[in-house]
């Protein structure tokens, strides 16, 4: 009847004057979530998970072994800051895979707490753990990293901290920036000299000869 169209037309032009008002509550829902889920990923990334607190400069030693294959290497800082592989000789020591050894053992990301105090160490690899890293601070404190297996998928390994049975995941690029080897951290360079200072230099090549001379 007539009186029910007007009470139908009415609640529609009800619901038409809402309509605004219901956008911008949804709208506002959907920033309200938007932040707090930004939010809550920022302070996820800034709270990230960390074995150790070290800075690089406090490093005054390290040594790497290789129980897989028997190889052990030592490296020392001297007073003046320079450092040197001192076993299993004295050698020089190439600054750039001294570095990555140790920006990633002080600054090692992790990516998640698997087991807290495990019972049973050896699924991971880390109850006769195959690689140990044991790093020497200034107040003559020992931190040491001990690497397991890696898991299914080659993105990470099992590590753990000295005595403790927490096992977590480390990022896979960051444990091999620790992961080295004698051959690796030796210094390559055969002849050492400034570049600058040379004035001239030959090249023989079986029975030819080529002069270099700087103008």
């Amino acid at each position: 009847n007539r009186g029910g169209r007007v009470c139908v037309v009415e609640k529609a032009r009800q619901v038409k004057r809402f309509k605004p008002s219901i956008i911008a509550l949804c709208v506002l829902a959907l920033i309200t979530a938007y932040v707090y889920v930004f939010e809550r990923k920022s302070d996820t990334e800034g709270a990230r998970l960390r074995i150790f607190k070290v800075k690089k400069e406090n490093i005054t030693g390290f040594e790497l072994n290789d129980a897989k294959t028997g190889a052990a290497v030592s490296l020392a800082k001297s007073r003046d800051g320079n450092w040197s592989i001192v076993k299993p000789g004295r050698f020089g020591v190439d600054p750039d895979e001294l570095n990555n050894v140790l920006v990633n053992f002080a600054d090692l990301s992790l990516d998640r707490l698997v087991e807290a105090n495990a019972e049973d160490l050896v699924k991971y690899g880390l109850e006769k753990p195959e690689f140990a890293a044991v790093f020497t601070l200034s107040d003559k404190t020992q931190k040491t990293l001990f690497i397991g297996y890696k898991n299914p998928t080659d993105t990470f390994y099992f590590v753990r901290e000295g005595e403790s049975r927490d096992v977590y995941t480390a990022y896979a690029y960051c444990v091999e920036g620790v992961r080295k080897d004698v051959k690796q951290l030796r210094n390559k360079t055969i002849l050492s000299f400034d570049k600058n200072g040379v004035d001239a230099f030959e090249i023989k090549l079986g029975g030819a000869v080529s002069q270099f001379v700087k103008r």
